[in-house]
């Protein structure tokens, strides 16, 4: 399997990051929207949930492999 460029790994973290301000924005909008946050609707409390944690990992795996090519 054939590394990933730098940029690449920088594009996958932009992704990741990206992902979670887009999830942020979907809980946002729930808070604002939904008071109290229970009565909103669950597809938006799980969507909103997925992308956080879809976001949140993908940042940490590509920064770690951007970071593990940096040292060598």
């Amino acid at each position: 399997m054939t590394p990933l460029s730098r940029t690449a790994l920088r594009i996958g973290c932009s992704v990741g990051a990206v992902l979670c301000l887009v999830g942020v924005a979907l809980i946002i909008v729930g808070v604002a929207g939904w008071q109290p946050l229970g009565s909103a609707p669950a597809w938006l409390t799980t969507l909103s949930s997925v992308v956080v944690v879809v976001g949140i990992a993908t940042t940490v795996i590509f920064s770690a492999a951007l970071a593990r090519r940096d040292r060598r």
